[in-house]
């Protein structure tokens, strides 16, 4: 019996390293007993993307070389090449130089499966070639499972980088909050500066007003008598 996991989105290298290697860790987290085998699945209907060919670097950059003695690559798709009247083998023969590496590294280990077959044979016949392939896998590395101190060193990188992402969160809430106060502070500044304003220029108005009444007045009062 084989227990599998599935990393979906791994080769979505737009979302950045960060996203990639918490896969990898989700991964880790769930072989808890080392990997046995590794299936690098590619679809013939598609180019070998630089995505791809990105994750399976980023794949040997994180864990060594020796990974690829692991990795068997499962090509899905197959019924393309019966409609097509074309074998694995030919579509391999033009493939981009960077997918017949791969292989090469792989040790040419690859298999096919069809994804619309509803034959039972042809379907129980393509996952005995798997298993058979995650056999010699294991064989050939005398049944020991890929376990390598990067593994607990991955988790501790990745629980540094949350820790830090966390910070940054943190720190980037309490700037806003403080750019948020000073601008509330301005705002409340000029509001009582224009205030002030407003208020000077009407007790101006008013206080012109009052003089050019009492000036007004005067004019109109009579002339003084001066009695001895």
């Amino acid at each position: 019996m084989a227990d599998a996991v599935e990393t979906v989105g791994l080769f979505n290298i737009s979302r950045g390293p960060d996203y990639v290697l918490n896969e990898l860790v989700k991964c880790i987290d769930l072989a808890n007993d080392g990997v046995h085998a590794i299936l690098l699945v590619l679809s013939i209907r598609t180019r070998f993307s630089r995505e791809e060919q990105a994750t399976f670097q980023s794949l040997l950059d994180l864990f060594g070389s020796k990974i690829s003695d692991y990795m068997i690559v499962v090509f899905t798709g197959g019924d393309e090449f019966d409609e097509n009247d074309e074998t694995l083998d030919d579509y391999l023969g033009h493939c981009p130089e960077a997918l017949q590496g791969t292989l090469s590294m792989c040790g040419e280990r690859r298999v096919l499966f069809d994804n619309k077959t509803k034959d039972p044979k042809k379907m129980a016949e393509q996952l005995r070639n798997l298993l058979l392939h995650v056999n010699l896998v294991v064989e050939k590395n005398g049944g020991k499972p890929y376990t390598s101190d990067l593994f607990k060193d991955l988790k501790v990188d990745f629980k540094l980088r949350l820790d830090i992402k966390h910070l940054e969160e943190e720190v980037a809430k309490e700037r806003a909050a403080r750019l948020e106060a000073e601008e509330s502070i301005k705002v409340a500044q000029k509001k009582r500066e224009d205030m002030s304003r407003l208020m000077r220029a009407s007790f101006g108005r008013q206080r012109q007003r009052a003089t050019e009444e009492l000036q007004a007045t005067n004019l109109r009062l009579p002339g003084m008598c001066l009695i001895l």
